[in-house]
């Protein structure tokens, strides 16, 4: 399944690449577990394992480049005052 990772700070690098502020999608084979491992216990990152992939193709990003497939944030919705 593909991963999704975020990062507290832009350009915050681990396993080789550098990680966004804004969420970007892997697909599940460019980690290896160990690495996995190691993501998901770093506290400046947020890792999620999806199940569903959005639109976009994380075959045409570039890993050696840190470059994944962004999610564009949601816009939240309401009355503006």
């Amino acid at each position: 399944m593909p991963i999704a990772i975020k990062s507290k700070r832009e350009g915050f690098r681990r396993c080789g690449i550098p990680h966004s502020i804004e969420e970007r999608i892997y697909p599940d084979e460019r980690f290896t577990p160990e690495e996995l491992t190691r993501l998901q216990n770093e506290p400046m990152l947020t890792v999620r394992i999806i199940k569903e992939m959005p639109a976009g193709d994380p075959e045409q990003a570039n890993p050696e480049q840190g470059e994944g497939v962004s999610v564009p944030q949601q816009k939240r919705g309401g009355k503006k005052r």
